[in-house]
């Protein structure tokens, strides 16, 4: 079994037997927030900050993340070392506890790359092996890793990635005859496209990936 982790929306894990699995930004849903409430400007940053240190100190993280946060407070911004950094000290953490953990990350055009790591376990064990991971998760990269993505130009580097996806899942619908109004967003696309049969469907939500 190989799990992969990732930054994306504070390290979410996922698992389905033997198959990896990407927490990619549609299935990150343990801490995932709608658009309008991610924080857009430096003083909403600031307050998810704050509130991370607070749930950090409350919820077990090392004292390494904690510093860690600190400096992000400090700076105002997470930078692409901390989230590596954080990463990598998770790596670290499943490897000296038994498990077997590798870093990786992924990145796409025109946004900045995405600290993570790969963990492999026993399938007949998935339950340890997720708690191994979810433990290491937290105490070495869990915050770090979301006040990463919800800072302000991340997002704005997830918008033109957003925009350019649902450009191309229009062309897609239009390409299988389906008319859209000019202003189409991203629910009136995504309800179109579950309404198409196999394979289409897996045409356009693949499409812009």
């Amino acid at each position: 079994m190989t799990l992969i982790a990732s930054a994306l929306m504070a390290g979410c894990t996922q698992a389905s037997g033997d198959a990896a699995v990407f927490a990619g930004p549609e299935g990150a849903a343990s801490v995932a927030q709608e658009p309008s409430t991610l924080p857009t400007s430096a003083a909403a940053f600031g307050n998810e900050v704050t509130q991370a240190q607070m749930d950090a100190l409350e919820q077990g993280a090392s004292d390494y993340q904690l510093a860690l946060i600190d400096e992000i407070a400090a700076q105002g911004s997470v930078s692409y070392e901390l989230a590596k950094d954080a990463a990598m000290r998770t790596v670290d953490c499943i490897n000296d506890a038994g498990g077997d953990a590798s870093y990786t990350e992924s990145s796409e055009p025109g946004a900045g790359p995405l600290p993570g790591f790969l963990a492999n376990g026993d399938p007949e064990n998935e339950a340890a092996a997720l708690a191994l991971i979810d433990t290491c998760d937290y105490q070495e990269a869990h915050w770090v890793n979301y006040l990463y993505q919800v800072q302000p130009d991340f997002l704005a580097w997830q918008a033109v990635i957003d925009e350019r996806r649902l450009d191309a899942r229009i062309e897609c619908l239009e390409d299988k005859g389906i008319d859209l109004p000019a202003d189409a967003d991203w629910n009136l696309v995504t309800g179109e496209i579950h309404e198409l049969p196999e394979p289409d469907l897996y045409d356009c939500v693949e499409a812009g990936m």
